[in-house]
């Protein structure tokens, strides 16, 4: 799953943009049949060759984007599964401690996402209840017409 945070957000059009960069780059490691996983430190990679058109904040939101696919982490869940350099020769695998390591960074932010949706749907209920009290207070003083456009958006009326 995506984050919606602001610093991983990147336009689709872009993102393909990106993409087809690096499967002109690097065919074997980013074809369109097969997802790699990829090897650590492959950003650090890609970032010193030469023939890069994007930026390295662009890039990094299309790595976050690209590995938080479900492909991409189902692969990563898989003990053994081999990692792959640019070129798309195997050059590492998947051990225990790092499926440990993702199935606790994937669990805490299920986590953080339960909670954030608590907190909107309190914060919700506080303001309803609130608006709420206030066209009750509102209703009962017969002579106050609305003067502001919040209130007669909200459609407090006399």
């Amino acid at each position: 799953m995506i984050e919606t945070d602001e610093r991983y957000i990147l336009p689709p059009t872009e993102y393909k943009e990106i993409y087809a960069e690096l499967r002109k780059l690097f065919p074997k490691l980013f074809c369109k049949k097969k997802v790699f996983l990829m090897k650590k430190g492959i950003f650090q990679d890609i970032t010193k060759r030469d023939g890069l058109l994007c930026s390295h904040e662009k890039l990094r939101k299309f790595f976050k984007i690209y590995t938080d696919k479900k492909s991409y982490q189902t692969l990563h869940l898989q003990i053994g599964e081999k990692r792959h350099n640019l070129n798309g020769e195997v050059e590492g695998q998947i051990n225990k401690e790092e499926v440990a390591a993702l199935r606790k960074q994937r669990q805490e932010r299920q986590e953080a996402r339960v909670r954030r949706k608590l907190q909107q749907e309190e914060d919700f209920k506080y303001s309803y209840d609130s608006v709420t009290n206030i066209k009750k207070s509102f209703s009962k003083s017969s002579k106050y017409q609305p003067k502001h456009k919040f209130i007669t958006k909200l459609g407090i009326k006399k």
